[in-house]
């Protein structure tokens, strides 16, 4: 067993790819607690608001980067292509108008999530532009399986986000500061990324003629083909791992929305503990190879994310309460009724996560049609059931177990 743990690729990239992960995850988990300490339950729940906004709007960042590890892993192996560059380039005058769009609608974004200051949704502008650069090299580290590289960019981002974070709103930048810290941790991740690649040897590109420039040119449209797919794909998967924090920000008190996102905090560890074997499957898939063998990878892949998710819903079954007064803080102990069935629904996230990166490496569209359910029977029900924090919770729970089987179910029928 042990030799096979060894031989196998895929496991063995696992291996590293998930110390890597659990290390980032660790730092980035890290950040949540300290916040919780030094801001009041309010401002905490307003900065888990703001992450939210930047997961929902960096829906895009996150396809822009899954097609280059995708093109990457399938293709060159990392040697300079062109039409990748046109690509990041052409992304980032997109970015740029979301970007402005986001900060021009921040006013109102703030009334109706009860948010402190409109300019906070400037560092998160900032963020997004730094994303573009920093996707685009880190892409291409996990594209030729550097996954050592991958998590160590990572990591950097993590840590450096903590300590500037920390320093930020020691100095008394409060909600602006936590925020603001992810943007110069972009900038040291980024700076990492480059060196990175560059003792690869870089990109190395040949002159071209103006008859190979618009030849590129109009090779993006398969670019930004794959990008719609993902676009819908891991934004569906996206929104239901962090919607419900602004949700809960909608329908609920401040204090309220603030207790619930401690829990929420908590929750998420799954998600982000499970996310490197995703990060595995991507370049592991192709469409190139037999469907026996990729059933296989997938089925490796999915008990590594049930071992993890079983692993941390048992503990949060048998010890709520210390769970909650160590990682987020004994002030947010009340709700601890809530862990469980938040934690549940953070794991069929994870599940849809690893199935949506399934149907993207083989570039299949028909994941689209459990995402267009599951949002829709997510509307519906939170619609219907919002009087408690716990209607909320179970109408997601609900929502994503149906996703999951409809995507289960499509799988198993071809």
């Amino acid at each position: 067993m042990i030799h096979r743990l060894l031989t196998d690729s895929f496991l063995r990239q696992n291996v590293i790819f998930f110390v890597g992960s659990l290390v980032v995850a660790v730092l980035n988990y890290l950040y949540h607690p300290v916040m919780s300490r030094l801001l009041s339950v309010e401002d905490f729940g307003d900065v888990q608001a703001l992450i939210s906004v930047t997961y929902i709007v960096g829906i895009l960042s996150l396809a822009y980067r899954t097609v280059l590890v995708a093109q990457i892993g399938g293709s060159d192996h990392g040697t300079h292509d062109p039409r990748r560059a046109h690509f990041a380039r052409s992304f980032f005058l997109i970015v740029l108008v979301v970007s402005v769009i986001m900060v021009l609608a921040s006013p109102v974004i703030v009334g109706a999530l009860q948010i402190g200051a409109w300019w906070y949704f400037v560092p998160l502008a900032l963020m997004q532009l730094v994303g573009v650069p920093m996707h685009y090299y880190s892409a291409h580290l996990q594209g030729i399986k550097d996954f050592a590289g991958v998590s160590l960019t990572n990591a950097l981002m993590a840590g450096m986000k903590l300590l500037f974070s920390v320093a930020l709103v020691v100095l008394g930048y409060a909600v602006g500061g936590a925020i603001f810290a992810f943007v110069l941790a972009s900038c040291v991740a980024l700076g990492y990324a480059v060196t990175r690649l560059r003792r690869h040897g870089g990109f190395s590109q040949a002159p071209q003629s103006l008859s190979q420039e618009q030849e590129e040119k109009s090779g993006l449209s398969q670019y930004y083909a794959h990008g719609m797919l993902v676009l819908v794909s891991l934004g569906f998967v996206t929104f239901f791992y962090t919607s419900d924090v602004l949700v809960m920000k909608y329908f609920f008190s401040p204090e309220e929305a603030g207790l619930y996102s401690g829990i929420a905090t908590i929750a998420r560890v799954i998600f982000f503990a499970t996310a490197s074997v995703a990060g595995v499957l991507l370049p592991s898939i192709s469409p190139q190879s037999s469907r026996e063998v990729n059933i296989a990878t997938l089925r490796k892949a999915l008990l590594v994310v049930v071992s993890l998710c079983a692993c941390a819903l048992i503990v949060f079954a048998l010890i709520p309460v210390f769970t909650i007064s160590v990682l987020i803080g004994p002030q947010y102990a009340a709700v601890a009724h809530l862990l469980l069935p938040v934690g549940l629904y953070v794991a069929v996230c994870a599940l849809l996560n690893l199935l949506a990166t399934y149907f993207l490496a083989l570039r299949d569209r028909r994941f689209m049609v459990p995402c267009v359910v599951g949002v829709f029977v997510l509307f519906l029900l939170v619609g219907l059931f919002h009087d408690t924090v716990l209607q909320v919770v179970w109408s997601y729970l609900g929502s994503a177990v149906i996703a999951a089987v409809c995507a289960l179910w499509i799988i198993a029928k071809k």
